[in-house]
């Protein structure tokens, strides 16, 4: 069954402006649509700021996105890039499924404005952010 168009596709959980990147909690697979309510809510953020780098937490969702809201969701953050600014965002995932699909993903938004990588390891992609791997994460 699928879920109400209500039920919040995302979390994000801090963003800090001290070290220039912002944590958010997926509470469901990434969808195009998902993705630009996500982006409103970013953007609405006082303490968000253009170029931040990101980490995004993937881990604990069962359910995968079809390769069609896949390929949706890659083309809603290339045009986001106009709105958002260059950006770098580590990808948490814990299955091989997620890592699989995370691979595809930042394949296809893969530009000169956008990088993205895909983790296993929290400590892992903090350093590949530039942030010291004891950085503390509000996911746990």
């Amino acid at each position: 069954m699928p879920e109400p168009l209500n039920t919040p596709i995302h979390d994000i959980r801090r963003i800090d402006p001290a070290v220039g990147c912002y944590f958010v909690r997926w509470l469901r697979p990434l969808t195009a649509d998902g993705y630009h309510v996500f982006l409103d809510d970013l953007l609405s953020r006082p303490d968000f700021r253009a170029e931040m780098c990101s980490l995004h937490d993937y881990r604990g969702i069962a359910a995968a996105p079809t390769m069609t809201d896949l390929k949706r969701a890659a083309r809603a953050t290339i045009a986001g890039a106009a709105r958002r600014g260059p950006s770098r965002a580590a990808i948490l995932v814990d299955n091989d499924l997620n890592h699989g699909l995370a691979r595809i993903y930042a394949a296809e938004v893969d530009s000169d404005n956008i990088e993205r990588a895909v983790f296993r390891k929290p400590e892992s992609a903090l350093l590949w952010l530039g942030l010291p791997p004891d950085y503390p994460l509000p996911f746990d």
